[in-house]
């Protein structure tokens, strides 16, 4: 039987944040089993992700494939991309989060192009 890949979708944990979010990983690490997922098996996205890790190595898992990760490494993750963590005990950094509405909104003055290729990941031109 198939299991269905979860969608994420942005919960802020205030209601003042306007689309845009800062999570520690050591935060969904934490409260891992406190999530609707697990945050360590695969699931898709619905908003934006940039995932800056400042200490520590290991891997993470983006579109059913892994990709090494070590300190000041950053990842962006589009909406729609599957995704899944693999905490060990030194990792840690942040995730920024942030709905397409937020950064429309706040970067207004970016030229159409430039918000088209940053929202589509490669090959979708």
């Amino acid at each position: 039987m198939k299991k269905d890949i979860p969608h994420i979708t942005f919960k802020p944990g205030s209601t003042d944040n306007f689309g845009f979010e800062i999570v520690p990983i050591s935060e969904i690490a934490k409260n891992k089993n406190s999530h609707t997922h697990d945050p360590e098996m695969p699931h898709q996205l619905k908003f934006y992700n940039l995932i800056f890790f400042t200490q520590g190595s290991g891997r993470h898992f983006i579109d059913f494939n892994w990709f090494p990760v070590q300190e000041n490494s950053l990842i962006y993750l589009t909406k729609d991309q599957i995704s899944a963590f693999e905490f060990s005990e030194n990792l840690k950094g942040y995730c920024i989060i942030f709905t397409e509405e937020y950064f429309v909104n706040s970067f207004s003055n970016l030229t159409n192009d430039f918000v088209f290729r940053l929202f589509n990941r490669p090959g979708t031109c």
